[in-house]
């Protein structure tokens, strides 16, 4: 609704035209402040992220199901026009995976993460091959590589 809104009012405007900042005041006009972050991380400032996932330890329960444990870090980083950057706490919701062997989604859901490491229990019907933290790369992340680890049998 909020982008029909914006379109609404600027299409086929004269100068002066509209800009991001206008168009991003919209969408946090129109979602809940909790999540007013992704549009100042997205438009109105640079971040990066360091999510990287450290283990993934599972074993079949009593009843058919796999209860997996999946250990990461996540980290988050401003960065001036300079390039300096300085690390920010990250309280972002972030998206977790876990495949099988044809890399079909068992599971995927965001999960709101406030510290910079946890671990996550998770409960998927068939043997989980890869675990990741942003599986898909939505973030800006500095290192794309370290977000899956192969899931081990315990």
């Amino acid at each position: 609704m909020a982008i029909k809104s914006y379109i609404h009012k600027v299409a086929f405007q004269d100068p002066p035209y509209t800009t991001s900042r206008e168009f991003s005041k919209f969408i946090k006009d129109a979602i809940p402040d909790s999540l007013n972050y992704v549009i100042t991380d997205m438009f109105e400032t640079i971040v990066l992220y360091e999510a990287r996932g450290l283990e993934a330890v599972y074993h079949q329960t009593e009843i058919g199901k796999h209860e997996l444990n999946f250990s990461y870090e996540a980290n988050k980083v401003r960065t001036d026009s300079t390039g300096q950057e300085k690390s920010i706490a990250i309280n972002d919701y972030i998206t977790f995976g876990v495949f099988d062997a044809k890399d079909k989604p068992l599971y995927l859901k965001k999960h709101w993460i406030r510290p910079e490491k946890g671990e996550l229990k998770l409960w998927v019907d068939d043997i989980p091959v890869k675990v990741g933290i942003d599986p898909y790369y939505y973030l800006m992340d500095k290192n794309t590589e370290d977000g899956i680890v192969v899931a081990k049998a315990n």
